[in-house]
């Protein structure tokens, strides 16, 4: 059985206002289910006193875990996927024929994060649904073989930044600083860092300027972990152990690609 967490010493640091702006749960599956195309609409009931709101999109690509990958071709390609939603847009359900996926998403600058095991608890539920719908039509459960979990940060003003000269006051990484004094200030900062977990899969950090729906411009630091489960792991359990080391790494990864200066503005509690 996966260990849920690496061994640390120091407790997991923490914050009153962390920038997160979305959260995603994900996980494939290792055979995709036999529905037919136009047939996934119907299995919006499944979730419709949790998200009531549902559209048919185009379907997301397979997840694969060698790094950036999402090329890897399937037996049965989805041909759409279901995006539901609650009233305040916070909460999000995805699914295709070979995927499930659940986010929270800030929908206006005083939403709270509602913190991981919120959203942990929220895919629990929204995958125990699907195995009882799954079960109800003589289906067994789907075997989950690719974990995804990310982390979305936007820093504006209120988190700090506000131009490209405040990247390296938040960003450990960066420097922000030439040789010598002929290049101006760069008009566009990014970074792209990888790490191998202690178990299997990976954590990529990457950041780069960016605006929101308004041109405002902000500081985009994204953080996501991916890792193939083990045949003995292929269960919701396997799955949730690896969100949970996941979710460590990640969070301990922020704090460490960050810097002082913007755990105070965040509030950092440990």
């Amino acid at each position: 059985m996966l260990s849920a967490v690496s061994q640390v010493s120091s407790p997991r640091p923490d914050y009153r206002h962390p920038p997160v702006t979305e959260v995603a749960l994900a996980v494939q599956f290792a055979e995709p289910l036999p529905i037919e195309a136009g047939g996934i609409e119907h299995m919006s009931e499944v979730w419709a006193d949790m998200v009531p709101v549902s559209s048919i999109r185009e379907p997301l690509p397979p997840l694969d875990s060698s790094v950036g990958s999402e090329e890897d071709a399937v037996a049965s390609p989805p041909t759409e996927r279901l995006w539901l939603t609650d009233n305040t847009g916070n909460r999000v359900i995805q699914f295709q024929s070979d995927r499930l996926t659940v986010n929270w998403q800030k929908s206006n600058a005083l939403d709270e994060y509602p913190r991981f095991e919120t959203i942990r608890e929220f895919f629990v539920t929204a995958w125990q649904r699907l195995t009882v719908r799954l079960e109800a039509d003589g289906l067994e459960a789907p075997e989950p073989n690719v974990c995804d979990v990310l982390y979305v940060n936007r820093l504006g003003e209120a988190q700090g930044w506000s131009g490209g000269s405040d990247t390296a006051a938040l960003l450990a990484p960066w420097n922000g600083s030439h040789s010598d004094e002929f290049l101006p200030e760069p008009e566009m900062t990014a970074i792209y860092l990888h790490y191998h977990l202690p178990t299997f899969g990976w954590l990529n950090v990457e950041a780069w300027e960016a605006t929101d729906d308004d041109e405002n411009g902000l500081l985009a630091l994204y953080l996501q972990s991916r890792g193939h489960l083990p045949i003995e792991d292929s269960n919701l359990d396997g799955a949730l152990a690896f969100m949970e080391t996941a979710r460590e790494w990640i969070v301990r990864g922020f704090t460490s690609v960050t810097t002082a200066h913007g755990h105070r503005i965040w509030g950092r509690l440990q």
